[in-house]
């Protein structure tokens, strides 16, 4: 899976009668492709990383959009707890990594480079029907796979996308919604050096 997001001629598109010119190459890669192609890897690498932890797979494990991760699958059902996802979060042009370009620049030289969230949610321990508190073993269980979770989501932002990629992990943060626990993780990636095509 990794090496979809440096295969140029799987991740390119080659248009020589609208291209602009001129053009260095005979095929621009398009920034969704890359973005696509990196997001994708970080999702099946998490996924997998989460089969090792505490509390195991998760029930859905998915691409997300939008402003905000959608909170909507937290108990244990047959086969998983909780959900995990990955969801751009910025996509800004550089100069220096990992720096967004913040002065007035007029197709200046740069590059692209994108940040990514990674989460994952569990189902939180709460008051039984009677309203008794968890206990001290409750909690500390969740705890436990809570932390494991922020292992796996360090480990993917770290170390699942190729080595020719520059990356830089961000801190984890806890997360918290309803009846559900976890954590997130940011990774913020250098696209592709050189041209790349936005349609």
């Amino acid at each position: 899976m990794a090496d979809q997001i440096i295969d140029v001629e799987q991740a390119c598109e080659c248009d020589t009668a609208n291209a602009i010119q001129p053009i260095p190459d005979p095929c621009r890669p398009r920034l969704a492709t890359y973005l696509d192609a990196i997001a994708r890897t970080l999702r099946d690498c998490l996924c997998d990383k989460l089969l090792e932890t505490v509390a195991g797979a998760v029930c859905r494990c998915s691409l997300m959009s939008g402003d905000a991760p959608i909170a909507d699958i937290c108990d244990i059902q047959p086969g998983g707890e909780g959900q995990a996802w990955v969801r751009l979060t910025r996509l800004f042009m550089s100069r220096e990594f990992p720096r967004p370009i913040s002065d007035v620049f007029n197709c200046a030289a740069g590059f692209w480079a994108a940040e990514f969230e990674l989460g994952v949610l569990r189902c939180a321990v709460a008051p039984d029907g009677d309203g008794t508190p968890p206990s001290a073993d409750e909690l500390n269980c969740e705890a436990a796979k809570i932390l494991d979770d922020a292992f796996a989501l360090r480990f993917t932002a770290e170390c699942c996308l190729p080595s020719s990629i520059s990356v830089v992990p961000g801190e984890w943060q806890p997360l918290a919604s309803g009846g559900c626990v976890g954590g997130k993780v940011t990774v913020t990636v250098q696209l592709i050096p050189g041209p790349i095509s936005i349609v």
